[in-house]
């Protein structure tokens, strides 16, 4: 019984996440505008549930600009073994800045869906 034959260091992942952070934001602004579009139609007003909303979506597309600058920069989508070791240390860099960013992303997400809940109260924890 033998190993699985190793992955060839040629093939990265870095189109791919370049794909996915150009895709997913694209179809969030997409939903978003829908739900500013179906709120003015019924005359609802806008309230801060909304407003997260958008705070949330511009996290979004700050964190995934983040992912794609340290794609094209800094090796994220390649195998460590061909990056140097100043773009590894950049990549560390760029992790940290993405899960600072997602934090903020759900918590404005987890906020704007607490506020339009019938309680509608906030609690900071």
């Amino acid at each position: 019984m033998g190993f699985p034959p190793a992955l060839p260091l040629d093939t990265g992942r870095a189109s791919s996440i370049v794909i996915c952070c150009i895709v997913f934001p694209c179809l969030a602004a997409l939903t978003v505008v829908a739900r500013f579009v179906a709120r003015r139609q019924k005359a609802v007003k806008y309230g801060w549930d909304d407003y997260l909303v958008v705070l949330a979506l511009l996290a979004l597309c700050g964190q995934l600009t983040i992912l794609i600058l340290g794609t094209i920069y800094g090796g994220v989508g390649h195998h460590n073994a061909r990056l140097s070791s100043e773009n590894i240390a950049f990549q560390y860099k760029v992790k940290t800045l993405a899960v600072l960013a997602r934090q903020h992303v759900l918590n404005s997400a987890r906020y704007s869906l607490q506020s339009s809940s019938p309680s509608a109260h906030l609690s900071v924890l």
